[in-house]
């Protein structure tokens, strides 16, 4: 993820780029993001506390990467911080199952896609 992106960032669209792993301080500093959209890259692997600091962020899609199970470890709640989530696109990954209380936190959210998985 590129460090430059300015602080008063509210969309940020990181598609079709070649990320493989989304780290812990990657948008540390863009509190005021709103949507996030990070559909089409490789990612396998999101850190447990990749989304600290994004209070604000009402969208977020993870879409059409190689997401699978070990992304979602049950003891890890990847989710938690997003208190204002409203949509969650995870359509198009290698998902089989979700941990049962993956969404728990997220009282906000309207829409989830789970499409085109093996759930």
């Amino acid at each position: 993820v590129p460090e430059n992106i300015p602080i008063n960032t509210t969309t940020l669209d990181l598609s079709f780029n070649q990320l493989t792993t989304i780290r812990n301080k990657d948008f540390q500093h863009l509190d005021n993001l709103v949507c996030l959209i990070l559909s089409f890259n490789p990612i396998s692997h999101i850190e447990e506390e990749a989304f600290v600091g994004l209070e604000k962020l009402q969208m977020l899609e993870l879409n059409n990467h190689s997401l699978n199970n070990q992304v979602f470890d049950p003891d890890v709640r990847l989710f938690q911080p997003l208190k204002k989530l409203e949509q969650l696109d995870l359509s198009r990954n290698n998902l089989i199952k979700l941990p049962k209380d993956i969404f728990k936190s997220l009282n906000q959210l309207k829409i989830i896609n789970l499409a085109f998985n093996k759930l």
